[in-house]
């Protein structure tokens, strides 16, 4: 079993698992994610009630296991909701 790890970011109100715009490519699941996600770069941060559980249940049936490392901001919004929301179509590899 393959084990990567991922940051599971938290602000208090909501949060969002970071992963990699290709490995939503490699998984097949990058039409799956919600503009409820946002991106930077070509890194995507997976809203926490719908799309991150997508990502996660995929690496699971493919025999990859994900260990998180949570990272909790206490001190107001993350800025991960000033990013824009996920969209396939900007190309972000």
């Amino acid at each position: 079993m393959k084990q990567i790890k991922r940051v599971w970011h938290d602000d208090g109100a909501h949060a969002w698992l970071s992963v990699r715009f290709k490995e939503l490519i490699d998984l097949g699941i990058e039409d799956k994610i919600s503009s409820y996600s946002y991106q930077y770069e070509d890194n995507v941060y997976l809203e926490e009630d719908c799309d991150a559980p997508i990502y996660l249940k995929t690496c699971k049936a493919n025999n990859i296991e994900v260990d998180v490392e949570y990272l909790f901001t206490d001190d107001g919004d993350s800025f991960i909701r000033g990013l824009p929301s996920y969209n396939k179509q900007e190309g972000l590899i």
